[in-house]
Parts: C-alpha cells; structure tokens; sequence
C-alpha cells in the first residue's frame, strides 16, 4: 500500500511539474513569437527603406545621364525625385536605428551618408554645369568616376546593413522556431505522464475491483465458518 501511494504520488508531482514546465514555455514561446513579428516587421522596413537610398541614387544617376545624353528635360522628373528622397531616406534609417544602434551599424552609415553627400554633390554640380551650358566641363566631372566610385560604395554600404537586417532576422526566426519546439517538447512529455498515469489509475482499479471481489468471497466464507461453528456447537 505505502508503494502504490509512493508512486501515484511521485506520479502526480512528475505531472504538476510538466504541466508547470509547459505552461511556461507556451508563455516563453509567445514572446519570442512576438518578439520575432516584431522584429520582421521592423527588419522589413528598415530594409525598404536602405533599398530605397539604392534605388533613388540610381534613379538620380539614371535622369541626370538620360538628361545629358538626349537633353530630354523628362528624364529630370527622376532625377529630381531620387535627389529628394536619397538623403531622407538616410535620416530615416537614422531615426529607426534611434539608441540601439550598434557601433558597427553606426560606422556603415557614417560612410553611407558621406557616399551619398558625395554622389549627390556630383550630380549637382555636373548638373548645374550643363544647364549653365558648360557641357564638356559637366561630363569631365562625371568621367572622373568620383560619382562612381560613391555609387559602388552606396550599394556596398547599404548590402551590408541590409545583410546585418538579415542577419538578426535569421536568428529570431531560429529562436521562434526552438521556442516551438521546446512547446511540442513539453506537450508531448505531458501527454505522456497523463497518459502513464490513466494507464496506472486503470491497473489501480482493476486490482481495487479484485480486492473487492476478495474480501466479498472472505466475508462470505467468514458466514459459513461461523454458521458450520454453530451447527457443530449444537451437534
């Protein structure tokens, strides 16, 4: 007796502490669940908007060449568009990174913001060359390459901090993903002790329904003892 009541005891605290554990880690993994949409969320917007200095310096490159090439003034729509949205696109990564910015992270957009002020100041200037009608000193300024030169260093930059956004969105997936895990972990364990532990509570019954049936038959023989006593008594 003292056995059985060891084991369904040890049984039950196996079980409080499982559904405890478990518990815990369903709340554990919500938050890396919601860390992580966060993050996504995040990583996504600041990755747009590292994108978008890419792509309006390439706009603005693109309008000011078509410009020089054709004269066509349509191609200054883009050209102007990328100038205006370059540099605040800067500032808006800026102000997304806020104080968490890392020191690495600060560095790559110091040398960001210097290539685009670089290339933006190219383009101006070989700009107001040309429309000053001062041609041929407008595109030796652009066949010095200085433009270049930063444009290859805009998209360098920016690929790496768009690789670092990548790169800490990687690793909340993966914590999500073993938050997960750890969840199915505990609901399988828990699953497991309640089912071990209706199993026991089954044999349990079983031998509490034999006893039962035992101490029924012991009562029975017990009254023909007494009553073959009795009959011998008066024999």
């Amino acid at each position: 007796m003292t056995k059985r009541f060891s084991v369904l005891n040890t049984l039950l605290i196996v079980s409080l502490v499982a559904f405890l554990t478990c518990v815990l880690t369903i709340v554990l993994a919500a938050r890396a669940e919601a860390r992580f949409r966060d993050q996504a969320s995040q990583a996504f917007d600041v990755m747009q908007v590292l994108d978008g200095i890419i792509v309006n310096a390439l706009n603005a490159e693109t309008g000011q060449r078509g410009y020089f090439l054709t004269g066509d003034e349509d191609y200054l729509d883009p050209y102007r568009v990328g100038m205006r949205d370059v540099v605040g696109h800067i500032d808006t990564f800026r102000e997304m990174a806020g104080d968490e910015i890392t020191p690495a992270q600060a560095e790559k957009l110091a040398r960001l913001d210097t290539a685009t002020r670089v290339k933006v100041g190219e383009l101006q200037s070989s700009m107001q060359l040309f429309q000053d009608g001062k041609i041929s000193a407008a595109l030796d300024l652009v066949r010095t390459d200085a433009g270049k030169a930063a444009m290859d260093e805009i998209r360098e930059t920016a690929g790496l901090l768009i690789a670092e956004e990548q790169a800490l969105l990687t690793a909340g997936r993966n914590e999500a993903q073993r938050a997960r895990v750890l969840v199915l972990l505990c609901v399988t364990l828990l699953v497991f002790v309640s089912m071990f532990g209706f199993v026991l509570a089954l044999r349990n019954l079983g031998r509490a329904q034999k006893l039962g049936l035992v101490e029924e038959q012991a009562r029975q023989l017990g009254e023909e003892r007494e009553r073959t006593d009795l009959l011998a008594r008066e024999l």
